[in-house]
C-alpha cells in the first residue's frame, strides 16, 4: 500500500494505552502482540493512535449493525481454523538465583582452589 502516515482509532483504551506505552502490559501473553504492533508502526513514517468512547463511535457502531443486519439475511458462516501451534512466539527464560548452600565450598575448590573459610 506504500501509505506513510496512519491514523488508528480504537474502542479499547487498555491497547491504546499500551501501544502508547501509558500503561504496561501486565499479562505476559500480550508482550508478543505489542512488539509486533510497535514493529509494524516503525514502518510508517508517522502515525497517530487515539481512543475513542464507544459512545461517540457512530461508524463503527452502524457498520456493526448494518453487517449483523445483512448476515441474518443471508446465513451466517463462520470459518474455523485450528492452528497447530499459536500465532506468536513464546521465549521461555527461567530465572536462576544463586544462592550458596553446602555444596558452594567444594564447587569452589574444584573450580579454582579455593580452600574453605571454615577447617571443620
Amino acid at each position: 500500500m506504500n501509505a506513510k502516515q496512519i491514523r488508528i482509532h480504537s474502542d479499547s483504551q487498555l491497547i491504546v494505552n499500551q501501544v502508547k506505552a501509558d500503561f504496561a502490559a501486565k499479562d505476559a501473553s500480550m508482550y508478543p502482540y505489542l512488539s509486533t504492533a510497535h514493529q509494524l508502526l516503525q514502518s510508517f513514517q508517522a502515525y497517530e493512535i487515539k481512543q475513542i468512547p464507544r459512545s461517540e463511535n457512530s461508524h463503527a457502531n452502524a457498520l456493526a449493525r448494518l453487517a449483523s443486519a445483512i448476515n441474518d439475511k443471508i446465513g451466517r458462516k463462520s470459518p474455523v481454523e485450528i492452528l497447530a501451534e499459536p500465532s506468536t512466539v513464546v521465549s521461555e527464560a527461567c530465572a536462576v538465583r544463586y544462592e550458596d548452600t553446602w555444596m558452594s565450598p567444594m564447587y569452589a575448590y574444584l573450580t579454582n582452589g579455593t580452600l574453605p573459610e571454615d577447617k571443620a
